[in-house]
């Protein structure tokens, strides 16, 4: 699936599901793979993952309770 390999992102394993949505902005992400697991993952609907506009910048906002069951948490 790729999602596992969302924790290589500082962001993603500082995320705590207290937090609610993890918003990331498309210029966080550095790693190549990570972006194209996210742009899989929104290409097949994934409830894990969704893109919005917040303030004009582009965002990928992982949902709270698919990313607590993909992190363990």
């Amino acid at each position: 699936e790729g999602s596992e390999l969302l924790p290589l992102m500082d962001l993603v394993r500082a995320w705590s599901p207290t937090n609610g949505d993890l918003r990331i902005r498309l210029s966080e992400v550095k790693d190549s793979r990570i972006r194209a697991v996210l742009t899989e993952l929104l290409a097949r609907r994934s409830p894990l993952v969704r893109q919005k506009k917040v303030n004009r910048v582009m965002c990928w906002i992982l949902d709270q309770v698919e990313l607590a069951k993909v992190l363990g948490k």
